[in-house]
């Protein structure tokens, strides 16, 4: 098993981590073994969506073929693969996008022909549910329009984009915003760039939200929100339209650029990895070009998929120090799972997505052999976070993450 280095700055102190965590992707296969999510009807299925706090992988299942957000019921399963359901009441289905602290958050729809609250909100309506009451609460940005929530942290803070109505002309349009929620706080729309257009796509353990936002001249910017400097840019406009997808607990965001006729330093269509000291990172997947990021965790492992040589989607999982590899080669070579999509990595590089199996589509929970130390794990980020826990330095016209106990936000300044 290798050993994985991770070297960080702080208060202008190199700290090198170093870890033995994961086996070699040089190694035998047979690194992951694969646990079927059980479905209450298997013939029809689900779709995990995010690993969540307490062991939980949160999703929805399938009530029928329809495709519609009503016809969905939301749950969560354990790492045994059993799962749960939570009924929301009355004919209202939905999804579940993310969990902490007991709380669950996602979307709701009517499983009636006409939505609910009202007609005309075909995409459904943001919620909030406590497991312990089953009493959901409506958390849309404004009354009978779309919302879309994409998590929440420890705090209890829930970040999302709702449709607001803007005037144009003397019409109204419905233009997503993107917001944070909070029971004590309530709603806090996080600003924009010049333009109208602001969605969000992940919020950290900190409170920290990314996402992308149109600019004056409606060209699309990723973005990083923090309570203390608002929203910021994070890729130079000369380079292009830009996205933010993820974000981890030490604010590495992961980035794509768009096509365009601008010549950045890095010009390409793989994604890009962002850190607070201004460092730029291309993900190469196993191919080397058309790759995608959707996930990464606070060990800087990315999750993504791209074309191979037959111009088909394919898993990879990307580390800095090893590169990227294919999933379906770190399965045993006579296993009979064929791994379509992965949608998500937790911090024991334990994988979720979905996979066939004798002309099926399963969903599915790939865990490493042998299985990761937690210990080891608990003490690496014990580290990362002590090492952060420090004053405000400048390192290349940024400053260091700032961490204090004291403070729920985890600061990145320009």
């Amino acid at each position: 098993m290798p050993s994985i280095t991770r070297l960080m700055s702080a208060a202008g102190i190199e700290l090198a981590i170093v870890i033995s965590l994961f086996p070699s992707s040089a190694s035998k296969a047979d690194q992951y073994r694969v646990i079927p999510l059980k479905h209450p009807n298997s013939d029809i299925g689900g779709q995990p969506v995010s690993f969540a706090d307490s062991g939980m992988i949160v999703g929805h299942v399938f009530n029928n073929n329809s495709g519609a957000l009503g016809h969905s019921t939301p749950g969560y399963w354990d790492f045994n693969g059993d799962f749960t359901p939570i009924e929301l009441g009355g004919q209202l289905g939905g999804i579940f996008t993310s969990a902490n602290g007991g709380v669950f958050v996602g979307n709701y729809g009517s499983s009636l022909v006409t939505p609910l609250p009202t007609s005309g909100i075909p995409s459904g309506r943001a919620f909030a549910i406590l497991n312990d009451t089953s009493t959901l609460l409506d958390i849309s940005l404004t009354p009978n329009r779309d919302a879309e929530i994409v998590g929440i942290n420890q705090d209890g803070v829930v970040a999302g984009s709702g449709e607001v109505p803007f005037i144009i002309d003397g019409i109204s349009y419905p233009v997503p915003r993107a917001y944070i929620w909070s029971g004590e706080d309530g709603f806090n729309d996080l600003g924009d760039i010049g333009g109208r257009f602001t969605r969000a796509t992940a919020i950290n353990e900190p409170g920290n939200v990314i996402g992308y936002a149109e600019d004056q001249n409606e060209f699309q910017r990723a973005f990083f929100w923090s309570e203390e400097d608002g929203m910021i840019e994070i890729i130079p406009r000369s380079w292009g339209e830009s996205r933010a997808h993820d974000i981890n607990n030490i604010n590495e965001v992961l980035l794509s650029l768009s096509s365009s006729i601008f010549s950045p330093p890095v010009r390409t269509n793989n994604p890009i990895l962002w850190r607070a000291s201004d460092d730029y990172i291309e993900i190469v997947p196993p191919s080397g070009t058309g790759g995608r990021a959707f996930a990464i965790n606070d060990l800087s492992q990315v999750i993504g998929q791209y074309l191979n040589e037959n111009g088909q989607n394919t898993p990879y999982l990307w580390d800095p120090q090893t590169g990227a590899v294919d999933i379906q080669s770190l399965l045993s070579e006579n296993s009979p799972w064929q791994i379509i999509g992965i949608g998500d990595i937790d911090n024991q590089g334990r994988l979720i997505g979905l996979a066939a199996i004798d002309g099926s589509i399963k969903s599915v929970l790939l865990t490493p052999v042998p299985e990761p130390d937690g210990c080891v794990i608990f003490m690496c980020l014990l580290i990362i976070t002590f090492s952060l826990n420090r004053q405000r330095t400048q390192i290349n016209g940024l400053s260091t993450y700032e961490f204090t106990p004291k403070s729920k936000t985890l600061f990145c300044k320009p």
